[in-house]
């Protein structure tokens, strides 16, 4: 089996420090090291939003790194999720007159209930494992978009179509199980909801439990 980076790197640093020279440059050698890794990496594997742990303070500079002391690299890829979550709602949303805004300029991310801004071609969005990232549309039609379950007494139950005869299976709950499927090896659960949602703030309870007030949803829980 061929050595991976790490393994090369961790031989890196062993021999270094068997070698005679000053702990103050073995110090520079290992941030050097460890800066040309994740470098490496990145130019291979893209980059990602990360946080560099340097003996387990987080946001430090590899150069404050101890003799004998660890460097690490925290990489989140979770902004290609959300990236390509929101690029399959465009794709999937209907497209009407417009006359009051489209339903596909209305879909709103929010993490841990703050709204963030994609699609504006910025810097990465970061998730730290234990948050949880929300798509929205704020459309008031956006429920009837999605359609449903119609049933009636002592009949089976079945689908109510969609609004919209361009997404007549809806919109949010396909694109879940699709990207739930995608990304199934990623440290991210998704999944469709209907979250209750007024003036602009998620809320629960009974408040947040009438029909009127809930609209669907990704939801995307960070491992």
């Amino acid at each position: 089996m061929a050595a991976t980076p790490i393994a090369n790197f961790r031989q890196q640093i062993a021999l270094v420090k068997q070698a005679t020279i000053s702990p103050e440059a073995f110090r520079k050698i290992h941030a050097e090291t460890a800066m040309k890794a994740i470098a490496d990496l990145e130019a291979r594997q893209g980059v990602y939003p990360r946080t560099t742990v340097v003996d387990g303070r987080r946001d430090a500079d590899e150069g404050s790194v101890r003799y004998g002391g660890v460097i690490e690299y925290d990489i989140s890829p979770i902004g290609d999720v959300l990236d390509a979550i929101f690029e399959e709602l465009l794709r999937a949303s209907p497209v009407g007159p417009g006359k009051d805004g489209h339903y596909k300029d209305a879909h709103h991310l929010y993490i841990d209930g703050v709204r963030h801004e994609v699609g504006q071609g910025g810097q990465p969005i970061e998730v730290q494992p234990g948050q949880t990232a929300i798509f929205l549309n704020s459309k008031p039609y956006a429920r009837k978009i999605e359609g449903g379950i119609k049933s009636r007494a002592g009949e089976k139950t079945e689908r109510r179509p969609g609004l919209s005869a361009q997404a007549p299976n809806g919109v949010y709950e396909i694109t879940a199980r699709a990207m739930k499927r995608r990304f199934s090896n990623y440290p991210v659960k998704i999944s469709f909801d209907y979250r209750g949602f007024v003036g602009g703030e998620f809320i629960g309870g009974k408040a947040g439990n009438k029909s009127r007030d809930r609209w669907p949803c990704i939801v995307v829980e960070v491992d």
